[in-house]
């Protein structure tokens, strides 16, 4: 009976061992794993991830839109620039009151300016934006994110609040937004998002219409704002 417990023992302890070797490889799997997915979604938090046609020297281009757009669907569902700098860009990302896609004639039908893909993010496609959110009753301001074979992705939203404001205000929070010609430029888009901040108005803002020397701002506060590496650089 001694020895055959015995042997039972060795045998027990022979598969515990076993056992322990398939644990510990499959817990090295999973740390594989984790570290594998880890890395991944780091590597996915820089805008070219999103869409490779993104950089800091074109953050108001339509490949940018749709990056920041994708950027942000996680954090609220919307999302624009409005800083840059040598690698990053700052990015707001807010809730949408409405987004779908719109037919790019419909938008087009409300301001004649905004006749091409290419300038979805155009000062004239933004007021058309702007003025098919509020016509529809999707919300008081809007701007396309994406753009596709027969429509545009729209993002609508509620702004805090909704006003015209000069370019001589505007330029005094960044000198480079001296001219209404420019309300979608970096320089004006940063220089609202200061005045938006500075007058305690939200924390984020972007112009959606142009008028005589001032430009119509929506100012909202952002469900996160943040700067965004734009590309990952090999160091």
């Amino acid at each position: 009976m001694r020895r055959r417990g015995c042997a039972c023992f060795i045998f027990m302890e022979a598969s515990m061992k076993k056992m322990g070797i398939k644990i510990i490889g499959l817990l090295a799997l999973i740390g594989l794993a984790q570290i594998f997915y880890a890395s991944s979604a780091f590597a996915a938090e820089n805008l070219n991830a999103y869409h490779d046609g993104c950089f800091p020297n074109v953050s108001r281009s339509p490949d940018c839109a749709a990056a920041i757009h994708r950027y942000c669907e996680s954090r609220g569902g919307g999302g624009f620039s409005q800083e840059v700098g040598s690698n990053v860009i700052g990015v707001a990302c807010f809730r949408t009151s409405w987004y779908g896609d719109v037919r790019r004639t419909q938008i087009r039908q409300l301001h004649p300016g905004c006749d091409a893909d290419a300038k979805s993010q155009s000062s004239e496609c933004m007021s058309a934006s702007h003025r098919w959110c509020a016509a529809e009753g999707r919300g008081g301001a809007g701007l396309v994110q994406e753009v596709g074979l027969d429509a545009w992705g729209v993002a609508c939203f509620q702004p805090n609040v909704y006003e015209d404001v000069p370019i001589d205000y505007l330029r005094t929070h960044h000198g480079g937004c001296d001219s209404t010609g420019k309300a979608q430029a970096p320089d004006c888009v940063a220089a609202i998002h200061r005045w938006c901040v500075a007058n305690r108005k939200g924390n984020a803002g972007l112009a959606q219409e142009v008028g005589n020397s001032v430009l119509g701002v929506a100012c909202l506060n952002a469900a996160d704002y943040r700067d965004v590496e734009a590309f990952r650089q090999i160091k």
